[in-house]
């Protein structure tokens, strides 16, 4: 599971890359053509993430005293959640290119947090804060060319990054409450 989910999430990143080139090449047709493939790679990019995150959910039933790790399972869920919102108001806003092409990059920055959590770096590696920090950078960088390009910040930019930050700030909150307990044993329960 862990490996199909490298691998569409990879497939993210290429298509993101092509669909980039066939703008900057004025292939707007094709880049349509390819944009209905990637809304759909991203639906499934959600249910390989909460597949994948109820894999580990699984298999840490088999693991004594792994109940501290279940708040931690709270990313997957709240960043598959995050993608989800940001992936379909993208598409909703295919005819807004300025406001779609933001709310992608947002929405590939929400994502971008785990990629930073797994990277063998010292200050990254397995610290969720930093890895957080780091998909921050995406943002800054974004309305860094907001400020640049158009000399103001695109409302797209503001809302998409608020919403952002604040749903993976408050899972903080989420994964310690026993609700969230409860809702993981739950899924625990799927046997995926």
């Amino acid at each position: 599971m862990v490996h199909v989910h490298g691998g569409v999430f990879s497939s993210w990143m290429v298509l993101l890359l092509e669909q980039t080139g066939l703008i900057s090449a004025k292939r707007i047709g094709w880049h349509r053509n390819l944009g209905v493939a990637g809304f759909l790679l991203a639906g499934v990019m959600v249910a390989v993430a909460i597949l994948t995150a109820a894999d580990l959910a699984s298999r840490l039933m088999a693991v004594p005293n792994s109940e501290p790790v279940l708040s931690f399972l709270v990313v997957p869920f709240v960043d598959a959640f995050d993608f989800a919102v940001l992936a379909g108001l993208a598409y909703a806003l295919r005819k807004n290119p300025a406001a779609h092409k933001r709310v992608i990059i947002i929405a590939t920055a929400g994502i971008s947090g785990a990629a930073f959590f797994r990277w063998h770096v010292a200050i990254l590696f397995h610290d969720g804060y930093a890895a957080y920090a780091a998909s921050y950078v995406f943002l800054l960088l974004l309305v860094t060319y907001d400020l640049w390009s158009t000399h103001r910040i695109h409302r797209a930019t503001i809302w998409g990054s608020v919403f952002l930050v604040f749903i993976e700030q408050i899972s903080r909150f989420i994964g310690p409450s026993a609700t969230w307990h409860t809702f993981v044993h739950w899924v625990q329960s799927w046997g995926v």
